[in-house]
């Protein structure tokens, strides 16, 4: 039977992450989510873990129960630091404050829309196996250029209103926000990423 183990929680630094681990070293997946994201993940982490998968689900800080607020700091350096501490292969769970060992066999990448960037940018600092991205931004450099791409800035704005107590923002543009770190500039990640790609895009995707 699929396993119905409770989803474990912890802190690294500012992030909050969901997560469920083998006991013995398995390959394991870090989950980058989209931008607005859920908090409550349980289904995909499961499913996940009973393909015999360790899970990391992270929130970005500044989002959910992550500290600070929203890309205050560059992204892209929190992560290729929370992945540095995975490798020493322990946490600790909120819930009894038991430490849970872990071990790393592969460690892949699966990230969605607005992380896309993001998740180049860890992948061109860090040494991962894997990248799976769903429909990603790549280059927000570009985004929207020809004016038939989702307005991020009236996304923001949607966001501030809707989701005003799950992330907090001090800047009103995502993209020059995004920009403003160079580690999610295409010139500088296309040509250090060494990790194999799968992109899952839909044409109809904007």
């Amino acid at each position: 039977m699929a396993s119905k183990k409770h989803i474990l929680k912890t802190y690294q630094g500012r992030i909050f992450i969901d997560f469920l681990v083998h006991e013995e070293p398995v390959d394991s997946i870090l989950i980058l989510e989209g931008f607005p994201s859920s908090c409550e993940h349980s289904e995909q982490i499961r499913f996940l873990y009973n393909k015999g998968y360790n899970v990391f689900w992270p929130h970005y800080p500044g989002s959910f129960q992550s500290k600070g607020y929203f890309l205050d700091k560059n992204p892209v350096k929190e992560f290729s630091g929370l992945i540095k501490k995975l490798g020493k292969g322990e946490l600790i769970s909120l819930w009894d404050l038991s430490r849970t060992r872990f071990g790393i066999k592969r460690l892949f990448i699966f990230a969605s829309s607005f992380s896309g960037a993001i998740a180049m940018g860890i992948a061109a600092s860090v040494d991962i196996d894997g990248l799976v991205l769903f429909s990603p931004v790549l280059d927000y450099y570009r985004h929207n250029e020809n004016g038939d791409e989702q307005d991020l800035d009236q996304l923001v704005r949607f966001i501030k209103r809707a989701y005003k107590n799950l992330y907090r923002i001090k800047w009103n543009s995502l993209k020059r926000r995004i920009t403003s770190f160079k580690e999610c500039d295409p010139e500088e990640y296309t040509k250090r990423v060494k990790a194999p790609i799968l992109v899952l895009h839909d044409p109809r995707d904007r």
